[in-house]
Parts: structure tokens; sequence; C-alpha cells
């Protein structure tokens, strides 16, 4: 993925890529599914819309290379359409592949609102077994803040707001759920592992989108499917409004 690339871009642009191939005509998963004995696989391979040295596609001289590095220069795609972008760089130009990123994001963000209502409760208990797992409770409380002001607190994008505001649209539903729940503590640990994921990975040293992004991930199982990411985020999406998780 270039050594030169922050971890915090790797998030961002696996994030806001959905972990799928940016090629309006591709878009596959990018996360290969776990077997019996080997872990979930990230297959998708990170390209520099305009080159990243004087002999690859697209280079542009008057660029530096924290420019090139960052997430605007970058695209998520997989092997196969990073070799055609690369082998066809006269079509596939800088602006091309500006364009073809813009359109994928949008599409991303779309697609999550549009697939809001469609996630059910085996989703969500799925994903919330999965958080709940082997953490520990934390008794910390916490006060509630309008949901625009943990943004702005947080310093998260436009991009995360859309997230966020997909999100909300099951976060009632989630409450729901966790206050039927069988185990009156459940809730409790589900919070608690979140805090206890978002301090570890404050700790990394990343904030804002690349912060929340790694938790939609984390609440997701690492998994790759559109409805358990979609699931992951309903959750996160509860306690962020809860204030159970990111700064008050």
């Amino acid at each position: 993925m270039g050594a030169d690339i922050s971890i915090r871009t790797i998030k961002l642009l696996w994030g806001y890529s959905g972990n799928r191939c940016s090629m309006y005509d591709c878009r596959r998963q990018l996360i290969a599914e776990p077997t019996d004995s080997d872990p979930p696989k990230p297959v998708g391979e990170i390209a520099h819309m305009a080159g990243k040295g004087p002999n690859s596609p697209r280079y542009d001289d008057t660029m530096s290379d924290a420019a090139r590095n960052a997430y605007g220069n970058l695209i998520l795609l997989c092997p196969t359409c990073h070799a055609k972008i690369d082998g066809q760089a006269d079509a596939y130009t800088t602006e091309a592949l500006c364009r073809i990123k813009r359109d994928h994001t949008a599409w991303i963000e779309k697609s999550l609102k549009r697939m809001a209502p469609d996630v059910s409760f085996v989703e969500l208990e799925a994903v919330a077994n999965y958080i709940v797992s082997g953490q520990a409770i934390d008794g910390a409380s916490y006060d509630l803040v309008t949901v625009k002001d943990k943004i702005h607190r947080n310093s998260l994008s436009e991009q995360a707001e859309g997230m966020i505001k997909a999100g909300l649209s099951r976060s009632k539903e989630v409450r729901s759920y966790l206050n039927r729940h069988p185990d009156a503590r459940f809730g409790s640990r589900l919070s608690a592992g979140f805090v206890a994921e978002y301090g570890r990975q404050r700790g990394t040293g990343i904030t804002g989108d690349a912060l929340f992004l790694s938790l939609v991930d984390y609440a997701a199982g690492r998994n790759g499917d559109d409805l358990r990411r979609m699931a992951g985020l309903a959750v996160l999406v509860y306690l962020f409004e809860a204030c159970e998780v990111f700064e008050r």
C-alpha cells in the first residue's frame, strides 16, 4: 500500500470507498471472506491518480511527495482495475480518476441510505455479539449532547455526517432492541466494548474521520458485507448519539 501513505489516509480511503473497487463498472468487494482457518483478507490496492514516481503513469513533477500520498490523490481499486488504469493512462487521466472516485463515494453514501431500512435485528444482533465478546465493563457515565455538536467537536467531515445520518435512521430501533434484550447488562457490555475500542484506537493517534471509519469497521466485525457494515454503522451511531463513544 506504500510506506509513505499514513494509516489515517488508508483508513479514510477504505472507509469512504465502502471496501469496494471505485471503478463504476466493477465495484467488487475488496475484503475476501474468512475461511475455517484464515481471517478476512484485504485484496484491494491503493493507486495514485497522479503518479507516485517519475516513471509512473500520470506523474506530475509539480506535486509534492506529501500531496502525492494524500487522500485526495489516491483511489482504491481491485488489482485488475489498478492494472487497467495504469496500462491505459491516456484514457484514465488524473481528472478522469478524480471524477470516478467522487462518483463512487457519492454512490456509497446513497447506497448506505437506501440500505438502512433493510437492516434487520438479525444483523444488528450478529454485530453486537461480535463486539461484546471479551470486552470489560466500563463504569463511566456520559451526558447527552446533540449529534450536530458531537460532529463538530470530533472534527468530522460532511462525508462522515452523511454516514451518521444514514445510521440515525435505525438508531431508535437499536435502542428499542437493546432495551428489550433478555440480558439486562447486554447494552452496557456493548457500550463498554465500544468505549474500550475507542480508547485503543485513540491511543494509536488517529482522530476525526479516520477514527470514525475505523470504528465502523470494528462494529461490522471486520466484515466487508454491505448489510453487516450498515448494521455496524447503525449500532455505532446509536452509541454516538447517546454519547457513549467519541468526545463529549
